[in-house]
């Protein structure tokens, strides 16, 4: 909650009634914005904060503003109360059975838990990438055995993806750095319509092709979240596999493709 807390004001004295109670209270209002979103999402908090126990009693939050830069009318609103009717502050002891636990004979120790979709990326890595023909802005079938002999970078996004849009940049630094070593760079938009990526690609003017994701390219890759990559070696076998961008696991990734590569920087600090 601290980041989303810019300034914070007294907002004058309130009395409130909680489960049948009433509680005099302090009212504080915070605003700032949403953190790490290219949108400028304000988001206003107001506390009610117990005069005698110094607890909050109630919360309110209101966030509004733009889905998307490039659509301003596109107006984003939530808002929501939330009520803490009961705090017990003069508990002195608990027993200790609340702390204890059993674990069942059949269960076993990880390192950390995994959903299914984690296991399929890393299932990922190792396996031949299948023959399949991507779909060009201009209709054209191109396949992606085509490139087969060089290593391969395929970025997953979608146009009303906001993470997506903003990873572009440190794409295409990599893209600069890596193009003359031979590594291709291959977009693949998820959009409904192909035409929104089309016109989204040549407005940005970004440098490397696009290519439209229909349901039979997806369906030859793991379930995953957008942005996703996948780097492919020379001879077309899966070496990393991840959803989200992390830039500097990318660049380890693709410093063991060949010699060419081992020199490649690391990621900039923010």
């Amino acid at each position: 909650m601290q980041k989303l807390v810019g300034t914070a004001t007294y907002a004058g004295d309130d009395t409130i009634d909680v489960n049948g109670s009433s509680f005099a209270c302090w009212v504080i209002k915070t605003e700032g914005e949403l953190p790490g979103g290219s949108s400028r999402i304000t988001t206003v908090f107001r506390f009610w904060i117990d005069q005698q126990t110094h607890v909050i009693r109630k919360m309110t939050e209101r966030r509004e503003g733009p889905l998307r830069p490039d659509q301003p009318d596109a107006n984003y609103v939530m808002q929501r109360t939330t009520l803490f009717p009961m705090a017990d502050l003069v508990l002195t002891s608990l027993p200790n059975q609340i702390f204890t636990f059993e674990p069942p004979a059949t269960a076993s120790l990880v390192d950390k838990f995994e959903d299914q979709k984690d296991a399929g990326l890393r299932e990922f890595v190792g396996q031949q990438v299948p023959d399949m023909n991507l779909e060009s802005a201009d209709g054209k079938d191109i396949p992606l055995k085509s490139f087969q002999g060089k290593p391969v970078l395929l970025d997953f996004w979608a146009t009303g993806c906001a993470p997506c849009v903003e990873s572009l940049p440190s794409l295409e630094k990599l893209y600069r750095e890596t193009t003359g070593p031979g590594l291709a760079l291959l977009s693949i938009d998820q959009d409904e319509e192909p035409g929104k990526a089309i016109e989204f690609w040549a407005k940005r003017h970004v440098p490397w092709p696009n290519f439209h994701g229909n349901a039979d390219i997806l369906s030859h890759f793991p379930q995953h979240g957008i942005p996703y990559f996948d780097l492919i070696d020379a001879s077309g076998h899966v070496v990393f596999s991840a959803d989200g961008l992390d830039e500097t696991a990318l660049r380890a990734a693709i410093t063991t493709l060949g010699p060419a590569f081992a020199s490649l920087p690391k990621a900039s600090r923010p």
